[in-house]
């Protein structure tokens, strides 16, 4: 079993807790490699070691 930091992450719904050895920046990264929406998603610090990944959207044109 994976061992976890005390950080947690919130993206779509879902709460994701962060691995030994990473730190949040670096989890987003891993995260952005299987989940497209989380490319160039802003990380909002929401509390001590809580966090709140949010999309940021442009419209085309």
């Amino acid at each position: 079993m994976k061992q976890k930091t005390d950080i947690t992450i919130k993206f779509e719904g879902r709460t994701y807790d962060v691995p030994v050895g990473f730190t949040a920046e670096e989890f987003v990264d891993s995260l952005a490699s299987t989940n497209p929406k989380a490319v160039g998603a802003k990380l909002i610090k929401d509390g001590a070691g809580a966090y709140t990944l949010k999309p940021q959207y442009q419209d085309k044109g």
